[in-house]
């Protein structure tokens, strides 16, 4: 039993058919864009391992040049490119945490530090403190 170089094997991955119709350009090859995800481009290929081939799918932002998802398989379905589809989708979606901290920043801002206007341009908790000092001396 000796490893190394298959010799004789080869991997089909096209059938053509000429009669077929070809799939439409829908960006007439222009793969400039002016802003991250506006155009995303896929590329699907094979590599021979040691063990055979291999099928390897590339989602790739046109406008970082970026992988943001890719795929391996050995075998080539539509599954296959639609899962590398969806880590991208996931990759490029922020995250739940990033929007927490986004939002409680936000607020804190809101509560905190802005000035008010119809409160005599101070911080709403500002606000709020000095109208529990002013109800204290109406208590005492």
């Amino acid at each position: 039993m000796s490893l190394g170089v298959r010799r004789g094997k080869t991997c089909i991955t096209t059938v053509s058919n000429p009669k077929a119709p070809c799939p439409l350009d829908k960006v007439n090859r222009e793969f400039k864009v002016s802003r991250p995800n506006a155009l995303w481009v896929v590329d699907f290929t094979y590599v021979h391992t040691w063990t055979g081939f291999v099928y390897v799918d590339f989602v790739i932002d046109a406008f970082t040049r970026r992988i943001v998802g890719w795929k391996v398989s050995t075998s080539a379905t539509a599954s296959f490119v639609l899962d590398a589809l969806e880590q991208a989708i996931h990759a490029r979606r922020p995250n739940a945490s990033a929007v927490e901290m986004a939002t409680l920043r936000w607020v804190d801002w809101f509560n905190n530090h802005r000035l008010f206007g119809p409160i005599g341009h101070i911080p709403p908790a500002d606000a709020n403190y000095y109208a529990a000092i002013d109800n204290l001396d109406m208590v005492a």
